[in-house]
């Protein structure tokens, strides 16, 4: 599909290839599939298959529907499984604390996660039986075992081998971008989880339409509620709540939002709150990009955290931070930190000043 095409015309396009091809492509991985279940090695006719379920599932239910229920869920499975490699180096390095970084680390397939996760994202999004897949068969667990790595990784200022981390299978030349693939597979897997603890509701876009009722505010009431006309239809709840019972994880999303090279925005109010990281998540070069660019995908997963009382110490623990993040010249991250605060009943026009009366 050329880039400069009528939108409208992009979309048919699209669509009838995706119709033609989404069957083979759903064949191709299941092969792959069984051919690395019996020994084989990965082939990058994997990560390319799962490429094209993503660009097919964007804004088209339809397609996420036939995904998803392909044999009953056996392509989302194969899609969880690429997460494994790297989610296993996680917790192999999460056991070595002191050693530092291991060689089970430099070769996690952190392009094949990257990919994996990106597709849960949009997979997962008001799909009931994906939404359920995911969360019943272990991807929640990966999905926050890849952020924690990157947090080790981090941790242990070991920046050489987060530039070397490759697959076996890559060559020498591919190793300039790994740095790029193990934080894109740090910020898709953040988006995934912010999709698995959403809660979406029977209207067009599924979408729910939260309200905030400052008067029945907590001790009273939940203050959070849904509009009549947006009734649920999935119930992120218990998702949320399993995220949430990660207490390294929810410390790293503190981190993530509240750290930053410098302040946004340019008055004291705003200063004082601390220093938030500013968005590069449009630049797409590997020798630019830094951590900074997993923060719009961190603070949507504190924003649909807040929705329960069961997963909403996190973002009240970073509220300050959200604050000021609300100012970011991103808008994902601007709209995402102004959610987030909605729906723990702080207005950003009033959070820096509700701050400062406490302080006096």
């Amino acid at each position: 599909v050329r880039f400069n095409i009528e939108s409208e015309e992009a979309e048919n396009r699209q669509h009838e290839a995706c119709s033609r091809d989404i069957q083979r492509v759903m064949d191709i991985l299941m092969r792959q599939g069984q051919e690395e279940a019996g020994g084989h090695r990965s082939s990058d006719d994997k990560v390319k298959a799962v490429r094209i379920l993503t660009m097919c599932s964007l804004q088209n239910p339809y397609f996420r529907d036939r995904i998803g229920t392909y044999e009953k869920g056996k392509v989302l499975g194969q899609i969880i499984s690429m997460l494994d490699s790297m989610s296993n180096s996680s917790t192999s390095s999460q056991n070595r604390r002191g050693g530092g970084a291991t060689e089970d680390i430099l070769v996690a397939p952190a392009a094949g996660a990257a990919t994996a996760a990106e597709a849960i994202w949009i997979l997962s999004f008001n799909n009931k039986f994906n939404h359920g897949y995911f969360v019943e068969n272990g991807a929640i667990e990966k999905l926050s075992s890849i952020i924690k790595l990157l947090s080790f990784l981090v941790q242990q200022h070991d920046t050489q081998n987060i530039s070397r981390m490759t697959s076996t299978a890559e060559s020498n030349n591919s190793n300039s971008n790994n740095k790029e693939r193990i934080l894109l597979a740090a910020m898709w897997s953040a988006a995934a989880l912010q999709n698995l603890a959403a809660s979406y509701c029977a209207t067009d876009t599924g979408h729910c339409w939260w309200l905030y009722d400052h008067d029945a505010r907590p001790p009273k009431g939940g203050g959070l509620y849904l509009h009549p006309q947006s009734p649920l239809s999935i119930d992120g709840s218990m998702a949320a709540g399993r995220i949430s019972q990660d207490e390294d994880l929810m410390i790293w999303l503190k981190d993530q939002v509240c750290k930053g090279s410098r302040s946004i925005g340019s008055n004291s109010s705003s200063s004082a709150a601390g220093d938030v990281i500013t968005s590069l998540a449009t630049i797409h070069d590997e020798r630019q990009l830094s951590s900074k660019i997993t923060t719009w995908s961190m603070a949507g997963l504190l924003k649909n955290l807040a929705l329960y009382h069961s997963s909403k110490k996190a973002p009240m623990d970073a509220v300050n931070c959200l604050c000021v993040l609300t100012a970011s010249q991103d808008w994902l991250e601007a709209s995402k930190a102004s959610d987030a605060l909605y729906r723990l009943g702080r207005d950003p026009e009033d959070c820096f000043q509700s701050s400062h009366d406490q302080d006096l």
